[in-house]
Formats: structure tokens, C-alpha cells, sequence
């Protein structure tokens, strides 16, 4: 992304700011006094500070369904590619002669892959994109589990159609998450939550990088408590090649 001074200098007398990924700290804010609208061409606003915003009386808005549906095909393809580990079975057919010695590569894989009506899909953060990606999940046949919030305000009222954080953890054979980065969703998938997770889950994540801790995630995979992740999001992206992931 452009520099700080950069971003300053384009906004210095600029009355509304159109964006996509920069980021709009409260140090460019104050470099800013005319600006009084930041419209983010994209769903996630965690590159502005809010906050920031708030105090200098600057609107933020954003394009909730921007992208809705392209990226709940896309979780789904990510689902679909790790419970059958198409790319394992076509780099298998592509790097080695298994296939034409055995025309068998089922004991592989550890068997045949199940159904999706096998499935119990746990999906964090209910909004347009995880009620996409559920429309999507019931049509194929799964069962569809919303989560509650982590830490609810009201632990003994439970929102209506949702189900409990660690429940979710606890029962679901394929985690999406969806949710926006927020100060309360940083780590929110750590190795307490790890744990909870069935060593069959699957964990996709097509939210943002934050979410996860992915030192976590990572061991967690290693020590084959988990059955797989995928993610097309890291916390700093382009990832580099020190990353774990």
C-alpha cells in the first residue's frame, strides 16, 4: 500500500475519499480537515480507523454484498477441494504411476471421502456472506450450525437460530469463518479453540487473516489434531515465504 505521507498528500483538501486497501490512519485523519466521507469500494472497512473517524465526525460506509457471492462459491470450492484432497489425488496421478500400476488410489487417501450429507457446516459470522455460504451449504445437504457470538452479553439468552460458540467448535465437521476483523475477533480462532475442534474438521477461512492464530493452526495441523485448513486471507499479506502457513 502507499506510504502514510502519500495517502496524507492525496487527501490533504479532498472532501470524500473513494478506497479500496489503503489504510486511513488517525495520523493521515489529521492531515485531512476537510474530509467528511471515506467510501470503501470492498466489504471490510478494518483498513480505516474507526474510531479515529468517529472522533473527527468522519462517515464511513461500505459495500456489504460487494462480493457475496463469489466468495461463498469460492468457500464452498475450498471445502469441496479439501474434503476430497483433489489436489493431493491429482498430484499423486500427475507425479507418480500409482494409478496406472493399481488403478486404485483410494488406500491413499485413507478410503473414499464421505457425502455432504455427512456434514455439519459451523459457521462464524451470520451476516449476508455466512447466510450465503448456508443457502449454498443446506442445497448440498449439510446441516448448517450459525454461531452465537464468543462472548455474549447475554450468556443466558440465547439468540434465536444460533448456536453456542464452543458447541459449534465442538460439533461442526467443517468450520467457514466469515466474520469482519474487530478488536473481539483477533485470534479468535486460537488453540483453546483448536481444541475444541474435531480431529475430522476442516477450518476455512475467507474472512481475514486476524481471525486466526495461525502459529496455532499450523501446530495444530502438524500434530494431526485437525484434518485440514484452507485460507486465501493471512495476517500480512502478500504472505512471504517465512510464513507457516
Amino acid at each position: 500500500p502507499p506510504s502514510s505521507a502519500t495517502i496524507s498528500s492525496h487527501l490533504a483538501t479532498a472532501d470524500i475519499a473513494i478506497t479500496t486497501r489503503v489504510p486511513i490512519t488517525a495520523a493521515t485523519l489529521a492531515k485531512c480537515p476537510r474530509l467528511k466521507l471515506i467510501a470503501v469500494f470492498a466489504i471490510g472497512t478494518d483498513m480505516i480507523d474507526l474510531a479515529a473517524c468517529k472522533e473527527r465526525g468522519v462517515q464511513v460506509c461500505n459495500v456489504p454484498a460487494a462480493s457475496n457471492e463469489a466468495v461463498a462459491e469460492h468457500a464452498i470450492a475450498l471445502f469441496f477441494a479439501l474434503r476430497r484432497n483433489i489436489v493431493g489425488v491429482h498430484n499423486k496421478l500427475v507425479n507418480t504411476e500409482d494409478w496406472m500400476k493399481t488403478g486404485n488410489l483410494t488406500p491413499t487417501f485413507g478410503g473414499l471421502p464421505g457425502t455432504c450429507r455427512e456434514e455439519v457446516m459451523g459457521i462464524i459470522g451470520a451476516g449476508e456472506l455466512g447466510n450465503r455460504v448456508a443457502t449454498i451449504a443446506r442445497a448440498l445437504g449439510m446441516s448448517v450450525l450459525l454461531s452465537a457470538r464468543k462472548n455474549p452479553t447475554s450468556p443466558t439468552t440465547p439468540t434465536p437460530g444460533r448456536t453456542a460458540f464452543t458447541t459449534l467448535l465442538q460439533q461442526s465437521t467443517v468450520i467457514i469463518l466469515t466474520c469482519p476483523l474487530t478488536p473481539s475477533t483477533l485470534n479468535l480462532i486460537s488453540g483453546p479453540e483448536l481444541s475444541l475442534m474435531r480431529p475430522d474438521a476442516l477450518l476455512i477461512n475467507v474472512a481475514r487473516g486476524g481471525i486466526v492464530d495461525e502459529e496455532a493452526l499450523v501446530c495444530a495441523l502438524r500434530e494431526g489434531r485437525l484434518k485440514g485448513a484452507a485460507s486465501d486471507v493471512f495476517v500480512e499479506e502478500p504472505a512471504g515465504e517465512a510464513n507457516s502457513v
